[in-house]
């Protein structure tokens, strides 16, 4: 974002104002305003900012509240530079507040950044910001998904381009020149921002605007991870590399923990928990030498169908959720989750408030249950109850249709250039392969049916799943 003032902090001032919602004409009125009185009282904006001005920020409140024409007909002309200054300390505020955590991925960014060398400034960015291979396939995602063009265009051409100047630094441009792993934490820091913004804003019409974007970083967060492999995709010699120490819990693994919703770092309602879980059912590819189970196919084939489509939510709905004291919930009974501090929550239906629990591998082996220990959705993971490994091949010799799917999709596979890219292989077997296969789609989804209804799943922390799936 091109700056507007000399001054730094009256420039981060200025995005603080955006981002609240108030418009350019009062960001810069405001802007304008907190210049012109720290050049009347001799002190700079800095020196406000960082409390070792001759004035405190309530001192100059205090000022203009007590000001004598403030109680007269004309009072109007020091009502904008009071208001001014109420924002000024709302920013001040808002930079003491800032965590840690939110310095840290600052930091990092601007690490990103000046290793980059990248000179782009967000007036560069083209009018169609479709025009480009990474936004084409997010948008492309986003249709698959299920989502209207006219939101699609809102997403990418509005929200998150705004949300990336804004929040970031970032124009779009300078986004797409990074790797996809640098692009997820640079979309999950912006997302941490966003709900931080959300959280502390008392203007119903602005919360619903930062809700909106936030819903369209939050679609870009799950398209990303559907670039990276899972868990489940990982190949057994990939995972060597992915494994890490799991120890058995404590004897006791229950633990009295106290909720509250001051302390709540995010959250998602129900119906976002079906959108990021139905995203990774549909993106989540799975490869055991030569069977072979496209998701994405199966999303491009069936995307839009109500069948499929009700399928898929059908089986999340029953996916089951561990908590205290060996109960249970599925996730058509949950309303919320919650991530405070470290821990995870859940609100059900009925009101009541649990802590949420993750069985625990160690080398293959279950060794008990913990406390699910996490700071955001990526770290939870969808267990299937049966061991996809050993059962799909046998389950592919029933399903003929599908068995014909996988097998000519494992024989493109060998031939593809990129065959480890499982977006580009999906894309390109569905374009080039898939229509002269001559496969009865009828046929097709009913098999799928009959599978997926006997696959349950298991919220389970990633790094236990991926144990799990270490097997000797």
């Amino acid at each position: 974002m091109t700056q507007k003032f000399e001054s730094e902090i009256i420039n981060a001032f200025y995005k603080f104002l955006l981002k609240n919602g108030l418009k350019e004409s009062t960001c810069n009125d405001y802007c304008r305003r907190i210049l012109a009185i720290c050049k009347q009282f001799h002190i700079t904006p800095e020196e406000l900012f960082e409390g070792r001005a001759r004035y405190s920020i309530d001192d100059l409140i205090g000022i203009y509240t007590n000001h004598p024409e403030m109680k007269a007909e004309n009072a109007k002309k020091h009502n904008a530079p009071l208001s001014a200054l109420k924002w000024f300390k709302k920013f001040m505020e808002e930079g003491a507040k800032e965590s840690a955590e939110i310095q840290e991925l600052k930091r990092i960014i601007r690490n990103i950044l000046s290793c980059s060398g990248s000179s782009v400034n967000s007036s560069a960015v083209s009018v169609d910001l479709l025009d480009d291979d990474f936004w084409k396939a997010f948008a492309e995602y986003l249709r698959e998904m299920g989502l209207k063009e006219s939101t699609i265009s809102c997403y990418i051409k509005q929200y998150i381009k705004k949300c990336l100047e804004i929040y970031l630094d970032l124009s779009m441009l300078d986004f797409k020149i990074f790797d996809d792993k640098i692009k997820l934490v640079l979309a999950q820091a912006l997302h941490r921002l966003l709900y931080k913004a959300i959280k502390s804003n008392a203007n119903e019409k602005d919360k619903k605007r930062l809700q909106d974007y936030n819903s369209a970083v939050r679609a870009l967060i799950a398209f990303l991870e559907s670039l990276l492999p899972s868990v489940e995709e990982l190949s057994e010699e990939d995972q060597s590399l992915q494994e890490e120490e799991v120890v058995a819990p404590a004897a006791s693994s229950h633990v009295v923990l106290a909720f509250s919703e001051d302390d709540v770092d995010d959250v998602y309602t129900y119906d976002e928990l079906i959108q990021i879980f139905k995203s990774r059912i549909a993106t989540q590819d799975r490869s055991y030498k030569d069977a072979y189970l496209p998701c994405r196919v199966l999303q491009k084939i069936f995307g839009k169908n109500p069948k499929y489509r009700a399928l898929i939510k059908a089986m999340l709905d029953r996916t089951v959720f561990l908590l205290g004291n060996n109960k249970k919930a599925l996730l058509k009974d949950i309303q919320e989750i919650y991530f405070s501090k470290g821990y995870v929550w859940v609100k059900l239906k009925n009101g009541e408030i649990e802590l949420l629990y993750t069985e625990v591998f160690c080398k293959g082996k279950s060794v008990g249950y913990d406390v699910m220990r996490a700071s955001k959705i990526s770290d939870l993971t969808l267990d299937h109850d049966m061991a996809l490994r050993q059962h799909l091949p046998t389950a592919l010799n029933f399903y003929p249709n599908l068995k014909k799917l996988s097998d000519s999709v494992v024989k493109f596979r060998k031939t593809f250039h990129k065959s480890n890219d499982k977006y580009a292989l999906a894309k390109a077997f569905f374009e080039q392969i898939y229509p002269g296969l001559e496969i009865d789609e009828e046929e097709l989804l009913n098999e799928l049916c009959d599978f997926y209804n006997k696959i349950n799943f298991t919220i389970m922390l990633g790094k236990y799943n991926c144990s799990k799936n270490g097997r000797p």
